[in-house]
C-alpha cells in the first residue's frame, strides 16, 4: 500500500484558540516538514489576483539564503510564527478539557478561569484537502524550504503558526498589510544593541560596557536616540559609536595577521553574514578603543553639556564621526593598526588650529553647522568633506591634492561657487 504524503494525510495540531478584533485565530504547533509540505506562498498559487507577481517584499534569494543558513548552522536558532490562512476543505476544532494533575487541580480554579482555559485549549484537525497559504512570512517560508532541502533532520523540529480563516484574497492581503504597517520597527540604534551577528554591533556594546570612558554613567544616550539635543547631558549615542567602528574598519587592508585568511574587512564580512570570529571582533575593539581613548583626552566629563553649548566639535556625534574619518584618512597611508590610529590622531590633534575645534567657525557653516536654524548637518558627504578639511589644516593638503579637489568639493557642499578657504598660515596653531 502506498504511503500517504504529508500533504494528503490528516494532521492533528495542538493549539490555543484566541480572538482579537473581528478575527478568531489559532496558535498551533507544526513540524517544519509539515509546514514546508502543506503551506504555500502566494507565489505558488496560480489563481491569486497577484498572479505572476512576487508577493510584497519579494522572495529575494539573498535574504532567503541568509535565513536558510541561519537555520542550518545555528544551534541556538529561533524562529517567529508564520501567519497562515486556512481555506477550503474540512478543518475541525476539537475541544480539550482540563483534568487534575499533580501540580494543578480543576477545583483550584475559579469557574471563569476554567471556562476560559477549556475554551482556549484544543486540537485542530486538518483533513488534508485544505489550502494553507502564508499571509505573513513569505521569506521565512522560503528559508524553511531551502533549509530543509539542505538538512532534512530539521523536519522534526516544531514551530508555532498562527492560523486564520481564509476570508478571500483581498482580506488576506489586507491582514498582511495591517500586520506589517502596525508592527513596531526597532530603531537603528536599538538594532545596534540587539544584533548578535553584526560584528560592529557586538563591538559597540563591548565599548559601551567596557571602555573606561564610554562606560561612565549617562555618557552614552539611550539606544532610541539617533542624535543629541542642545541641552543633552550625554556625550554620544550608540549609533555614533557603531558608525565610528564602521569608519575605522570597513574596507581596510588588515592583511592575514588576523588568521581568518581575509585581506579586506568588507561590510558583508563584518555585518551581513555570520558572526565574525572572536579574533576579528577583538581587533576591531582594539582599534575602536584606541580612538575613544584619544577622544577622552579632549573631554571634561563634568562639562559635556556646557562644551556642547559652546560648540565644541568633539562633543557632537557628527564631530566625533568627522574626526574618525580624518583619522582613517591618515591611517590609510599604511596597513591600519592601533599604532596608525594613534599616530594619526596625534597628528590631527597637534596640528589642527584651535579655532577649528569649534563648530561655529565659519569654515564649518553648511558643512557641519547650519547657521540659519542653528542645527547640525549630518550628511555623509559633509562628514567626508569635514574629514578632508581636518586633514588639510592639521597635516597639509599636499598628500590629497592628486586624488581630491578640496576647493571644488567645498564650493559644491556649501552651495557657493565663490566660496574660499582660509590659508593654513592664517589660522593660529
Amino acid at each position: 500500500m502506498e504511503e500517504q504524503t504529508t500533504s494528503s494525510r490528516a494532521l492533528h495540531l495542538p493549539a490555543l484558540r484566541c480572538a482579537i478584533g473581528d478575527w478568531t485565530y489559532y496558535s498551533a504547533t507544526m513540524r517544519i516538514v509539515d509546514i514546508v509540505e502543506r503551506v504555500k506562498s502566494a507565489k505558488d498559487l496560480a489563481d491569486t489576483w497577484r498572479d505572476n507577481h512576487d508577493p510584497k517584499r519579494g522572495l529575494l534569494d539573498r535574504r532567503v539564503a541568509k535565513i536558510s543558513n541561519y537555520l542550518v548552522q545555528r544551534k541556538e536558532r529561533f524562529f517567529s510564527s508564520l501567519v497562515v490562512s486556512v481555506g477550503g476543505g474540512t478543518p475541525k476544532w476539537i475541544d480539550l478539557s482540563l483534568v487534575d494533575t499533580e501540580h494543578l487541580t480543576v477545583d483550584s480554579l475559579s469557574g471563569c478561569e476554567l471556562v476560559r482555559i477549556n475554551k482556549a485549549l484544543g486540537v485542530i484537525q486538518l483533513a488534508g484537502d485544505e489550502t494553507l497559504t502564508v499571509v505573513d512570512g513569505q521569506l521565512r517560508l522560503a528559508g524553511l524550504r531551502k533549509a530543509l532541502s539542505k538538512s532534512p533532520s530539521l523536519g522534526d523540529e516544531v514551530l508555532s503558526v498562527l492560523l486564520v480563516a481564509d476570508r478571500g484574497t483581498e482580506y488576506s492581503w489586507r491582514l498582511s498589510t495591517t500586520i506589517n504597517r502596525h508592527a513596531q520597527k526597532i530603531t537603528p540604534g536599538e538594532r545596534v544593541v540587539l544584533d548578535e551577528d553584526d560584528g560592529l554591533a557586538i563591538v559597540t556594546r563591548r565599548l559601551i560596557h567596557q571602555h573606561p570612558f564610554l562606560k561612565i554613567k549617562d555618557l552614552v544616550s539611550s539606544p532610541k536616540s539617533s542624535s543629541l539635543g542642545k541641552t543633552s547631558n550625554h556625550f554620544t549615542t550608540p549609533l555614533a559609536i557603531y558608525k565610528i567602528c564602521e569608519i575605522l574598519t570597513l574596507n581596510s587592508a588588515y592583511g592575514q595577521a588576523l588568521g581568518d585568511g581575509s585581506t579586506i574587512w568588507d561590510r558583508k564580512t563584518l555585518t551581513n553574514s555570520d558572526r565574525p570570529s572572536d579574533m576579528v571582533i577583538d581587533k576591531i575593539f582594539e582599534l575602536s578603543s584606541d580612538y575613544w581613548t584619544n577622544v577622552s583626552e579632549l573631554v571634561r566629563v563634568d562639562a559635556v553639556s556646557t562644551s556642547r553649548a559652546e560648540g565644541k566639535l568633539i562633543t557632537l556625534p557628527v564631530g566625533q564621526m568627522s574626526f574618525a574619518r580624518a583619522v582613517r584618512l591618515l591611517a590609510d597611508r599604511e596597513p591600519v593598526s592601533s599604532q596608525a590610529i594613534n599616530e594619526s590622531w596625534l597628528e590631527i590633534r597637534n596640528g589642527l588650529p584651535k579655532q577649528l575645534l569649534n563648530v561655529q567657525h565659519p569654515i564649518w557653516s553648511n558643512v557641519l553647522w547650519n547657521p540659519v536654524n542653528g542645527s547640525m548637518v549630518i550628511g555623509v558627504r559633509q562628514q567626508k568633506l569635514a574629514a578632508r578639511l581636518l586633514c588639510h589644516y592639521a597635516a597639509g593638503f599636499g598628500r590629497f591634492a592628486e586624488e581630491f579637489d578640496l576647493i571644488a568639493e567645498y564650493k559644491a557642499v556649501v552651495g557657493d561657487p565663490d566660496a574660499t578657504l582660509p590659508s593654513r598660515s592664517s589660522l593660529s596653531p
